[in-house]
């Protein structure tokens, strides 16, 4: 420690002390000095630069290394390097690049790395196959990485940095959404779908090329939401409008069929869209997404067939109606003659007539629904009465199960009331229809929330998973090999929940196959 100009400061010197002697006497000491405290002071430097580098290196979470000389020699090397490379640190360090993995042979890294040592110009790359020897065999992995050049004090380079990250289960997860995507495409080209995208909080519309010519655009033709929107037929808009918002605010499935009036040709399409609300991910925004396809074939075939069976059903009422007179005024006379025999036989004859007046009924219904000419009359009443209404007449009509009405405090609802109980008297017969004779069926009406919530739980046959989601479906019938000889169209579930929807209400079911099923649906309180 000296100090210079009243400022004590440490410096560093080499000496040399020699001995004077006189006539063999020691008399002194040469003291001879030499100031070099700049050059430790730098090559301190140069030691705690090294030492941080080396602790930057061994510290990094990607794998670093420094290779230095022609032949690549590894000077420095941290573990994130030696896992890619499935190695020690003690197998690496201080051998050459190529010795320690000869199988970088026919690779592009050794040219790169040759390159950047010859120019001093640094190279990367964000991905790239790279191919090692492991334990298990030649592995294929993949890497981004970064060469950049070290210099020394004269400006010649000396080696290389090298920088590593291993992104293979990145790259494979993006290879299989490609593979994906190129799939889904492959099939929405086959099947001719169009579809669109839109922007949940922008709102920005973007229509495929299909979707503008089911619309009847040309292909670059400008189409805006509000355009195509404003080809839907009145009579659908504000329903397609309101699904639509409530798909991208309320995240529920989207779902139409509806008619529109194609752009410069104005002929008359029928389409089906389908699509849903997809959350944000990183680089895409939260979107609502779907297909649409055109039904128009489909549709017209269906047309012309409700108005074939409305006008079949319409002409079967009336002979039918006399038939149902006729049989009355039998079983007048057949009970004032007190002919047992026959008052039975006029009685079962009675219960087919009201069969078939129930099924013409259903389909003239189905008719009038496709057509969307079937109206709701609504009341307020109390629906506990009405359970126990359409309970009373299933059981005088038949006998062959035990029902149970779990009866509820008043409920008071404002529905359609002789459509309500067409509901029930649908899941009642259903549960009879599916129950061995003699078994249990319990009827329950439930507060829940802002609704009334009535079940029919049988002791059946049960549905099987797959038929679950379709059992709702106009003229789906379940098939099942326990009970093989039910009758019926497939008409009256899908009536129920079409009825029960335009209550604003739901309906479904939950069953085990071979212990019975329980239907639920719930409609709205009275305000």
């Amino acid at each position: 420690m000296l100090e210079h100009n009243g400022i004590l400061k440490e410096c560093y010197f080499n000496f040399v002390y020699q001995v004077i002697r006189e006539n063999n006497v020691i008399t002194g000491i040469i003291a001879v000095a030499t100031d070099v405290t700049e050059q430790v002071l730098a090559r301190q430097r140069v030691e705690e630069s090294e030492f941080n580098l080396r602790g930057l290196i061994m510290s990094a979470h990607y794998a670093l290394m420094i290779l230095r000389g022609e032949n690549q020699v590894i000077e420095i090397a941290n573990q994130s390097l030696a896992d890619l490379w499935d190695k020690t640190l003690e197998e690496i360090t201080g051998r050459p690049l190529m010795e320690v993995l000869p199988e970088l042979e026919g690779q592009p890294f050794p040219a790169l790395l040759k390159q950047v040592y010859n120019t001093g110009k640094g190279y990367g790359q964000e991905e790239e196959v790279f191919y090692h020897n492991s334990p298990e065999g030649l592995q294929k992995k993949y890497v981004s990485f970064y060469y950049d050049p070290l210099f020394d004090i004269k400006g010649n380079v000396t080696g290389i940095i090298v920088a590593a990250e291993e992104i293979t289960t990145r790259v494979e997860e993006r290879m299989a959404k490609e593979r994906t995507q190129q799939m889904l495409d492959m099939a929405i080209e086959s099947a001719e779908l169009g579809t669109w995208f839109i922007n949940a909080r922008t709102r920005e519309f973007i229509p495929s090329v299909r979707l503008k010519v089911l619309f009847g655009y040309e292909p670059d033709e400008m189409m805006s939401y509000e355009a195509a929107i404003n080809q839907v037929k009145e009579a659908y808009r504000e329903s397609v409008l309101e699904a639509v918002e409530a798909t991208i605010t309320k995240g529920e499935r989207f779902d139409l069929e509806f008619p529109i009036t194609t752009l410069h040709d104005q002929k008359l399409r029928w389409m089906r869209a389908t699509g849903k609300l997809y959350n944000a991910e990183p680089g895409r925004p939260a979107n609502f997404s779907g297909t649409i396809l055109d039904i128009t074939e489909r549709k017209l075939d269906d047309i012309r067939k409700n108005d074939f069976i409305a006008m079949v059903s319409h002409e079967l009422k009336t002979p039918l109606t006399s038939i149902k007179a006729y049989v009355q005024i039998l079983t007048m006379k057949a009970k004032q003659s007190g002919d047992a025999f026959t008052t039975d036989l006029i009685n079962k004859a009675h219960t087919q007539v009201n069969k078939m007046t129930n099924m013409i009924n259903g389909f003239l219904n189905v008719s009038r629904l496709e057509a969307g000419k079937i109206h709701l009359v609504k009341t307020t009443f109390n629906i506990e009465d009405l359970v126990k209404t359409v309970v009373e007449e299933m059981v005088i009509t038949s006998h062959s199960h035990t029902v149970y009405f779990k009866s509820c405090k008043p409920l008071i609802v404002h529905a359609d009331y002789e459509k309500i109980g067409q509901v029930i008297t649908n899941l009642i017969s259903n549960a009879m229809k599916y129950s061995g004779t003699g078994k249990k069926i319990e009827i329950a009406c439930e507060h829940i929330d802002n609704t009334v919530q009535i079940s029919v739980k049988d002791e059946g046959v049960g549905i099987k998973p797959q038929d679950i989601d379709r059992l709702f479906e106009r003229y789906y019938r379940v098939e099942n090999n326990n009970a093989p000889m039910v009758s019926g169209f497939g008409i009256g579930l899908y009536l129920s929940a079409e009825i029960v929807h335009r209550h604003n209400g739901r309906i479904w079911v939950e069953s085990e196959l071979g212990k019975g099923s329980t239907f639920y649906f719930t409609i709205p309180l009275a305000e």
